[in-house]
């Protein structure tokens, strides 16, 4: 017979995750904390560009990279930069500034005027 791990881990989890109170920790901070919830959406807004990037390679057949995917992005990462402000997590606000300036330069640059090309003679 083959041993099988799972149940022992699983009573293993259940054990420390009832000793320590994790559950009622989570499902406390999910229900009296806002900021999570915030935190949560702008994560899946980050999270949805990639969905974005993938529908649209899908549809024309080869990799893409859509103006939804910039949008997606800043919209974000300015959301997850707000929630790490408030939380006061240094690493995760200068990673998202970061990133916050590569989007809007590149939404900059696809939304820039081009310049006026004279006629060819």
């Amino acid at each position: 017979m083959v041993w099988n791990p799972f149940p022992v881990l699983t009573f293993a989890i259940a054990e420390i995750s009832a000793e320590a109170g994790w559950f009622e920790t989570l499902q406390h901070k999910l229900t009296a904390d806002l900021w999570v919830w915030f935190g949560l959406g702008a994560q899946s807004i980050f999270f949805a560009r990639w969905l974005v990037q993938w529908l649209a390679s899908e549809r024309k057949g080869e990799s893409t990279i859509p103006v939804a995917f910039w949008w997606c992005s800043i919209v974000g990462g300015v959301g997850l930069f707000i929630y790490a402000w408030r939380n006061v997590d240094l690493p995760i606000m200068l990673a998202q500034a970061a990133g916050i300036l590569m989007y809007s330069r590149n939404l900059y640059l696809i939304y820039r005027p081009k310049a006026v090309q004279p006629p060819k003679v």
